[in-house]
């Protein structure tokens, strides 16, 4: 996540933040990466990501989820139970 968020999210402004949390609530888990980039392309498709599909079969494992939303850059968010 980290390193698509660097790739990806920053192309086109010269400065950014990418904040990084993990919290624990009632036995589970959360992974947030979010960033203030330009945030997804209006044409993404999950399907070509090898990044999110990576993810997402990792989550799999974890028995969680993973979901991410695209407002203000994008947020990114792995929850699992533990």
């Amino acid at each position: 996540l980290l390193t698509n968020c660097y790739k990806h999210a920053f192309t086109n402004q010269a400065n950014g933040i990418i904040d990084i949390s993990f919290t624990e609530t009632n036995s589970e888990c959360t992974l947030s990466v979010k960033d203030n980039g330009g945030g997804l392309p209006i044409n993404y498709s999950k399907k070509q990501s090898l990044g999110i599909t990576v993810i997402e079969a990792l989550s799999e494992q974890l028995e969680g989820t993973f979901s991410f939303t695209n407002n203000n850059g994008t947020c990114f968010e792995l929850k699992f139970k533990y």
